[in-house]
């Protein structure tokens, strides 16, 4: 195809130098530019060849290329997050909610019993009704979990421009997805196939579970407190670079003796902060 426009613009250009001294070539010219333009505009797409089986006869092989999601870690303590919907996938978004410390309101005229539990002990809002367009004043986040298209896509229609939108099983909706968690205390971990296949993220979930255990999160709520003392008490750049990285060693997570080695690696650090202050 591209071959095929390449050989049109150049036909019609041989032919606007043949006619133009004769006829003043005006409407070959008009065609001319009308067609550069057209091959312009089409190289604007950008297309790239699917990969995975061969498609069946007739179907295309091309796929327009989609732009990346950007991924962040919200910081959603003490905002207003409304969930409607109050069946096992709400229940599975909810709790996410929790952890993030959101201030939950939920939508649904029927609940899933632990999240009867939730409101029965103040952890989250239950307005137990169906959802009307108001219930998303004021709400930062807003999840649509419900099993009824229709009232996902009322939801949608409902949210204003400020507000970031989930809706569940529907990722072109969109404004951001939720990806498969793993949490070890200060470490957190989130596998996104951009909605594609949210069970082959989970399944890569798993994987990185049993490769990071629950040992990391007292690993991790240690280099934390390691790094507010090495950041007091260490003026040196590079003194605080090498620190880092002796702690974030495996050697140094597997020795188990990570209070002693760290009062170790700070003195000998100070020390050499001393001597090169001498030796100006």
């Amino acid at each position: 195809m591209k071959k095929k426009a390449v050989f049109d613009a150049r036909l019609l250009f041989f032919f606007i130098l043949l006619f133009s001294e004769r006829c003043g070539g005006q409407w070959l010219r008009q065609q001319f530019t009308a067609r550069v333009q057209a091959i312009k505009e089409k190289s604007r797409v950008r297309w790239s060849r699917g990969s995975g089986p061969k498609p069946a006869k007739g179907a295309s092989v091309l796929r327009e290329e989609k732009a990346m999601g950007y991924p962040v870690i919200l910081q959603l303590r003490g905002r207003r997050a409304v969930v409607v919907g109050g069946g096992k996938v709400a229940a599975r978004k909810i709790h996410g909610l929790l952890e993030a410390g959101a201030k939950i309101v939920m939508i649904a005229p029927e609940a899933e019993p632990e999240l009867q539990a939730l409101a029965a002990g103040g952890m989250i809002v239950w307005k137990k009704k169906r959802f009307d367009p108001d219930d998303l004043a004021g709400a930062f986040l807003v999840i649509a979990a419900t099993n009824d298209r229709k009232v996902n896509e009322a939801v949608t229609q409902a949210a204003s421009s400020g507000q970031l939108v989930n809706v569940v099983d529907d990722p072109e909706r969109c404004d951001f997805h939720v990806p498969a968690v793993i949490r070890r205390g200060p470490l957190t971990i989130a596998v996104s196939t951009g909605g594609a296949s949210p069970a082959v993220a989970r399944r890569i979930r798993r994987e990185l579970e049993e490769k990071y255990g629950e040992e990391y999160r007292p690993y991790l709520e240690f280099l934390q407190r390691a790094r507010g003392i090495v950041l007091r008490e260490v003026e040196d750049a590079e003194g605080r670079k090498r620190l880092f990285q002796a702690l974030a060693a495996d050697s140094f997570r597997q020795s188990g003796r990570w209070e002693e080695e760290f009062t170790r690696l700070l003195a000998k650090e100070k020390e050499r902060n001393k001597e090169g202050e001498r030796g100006r």
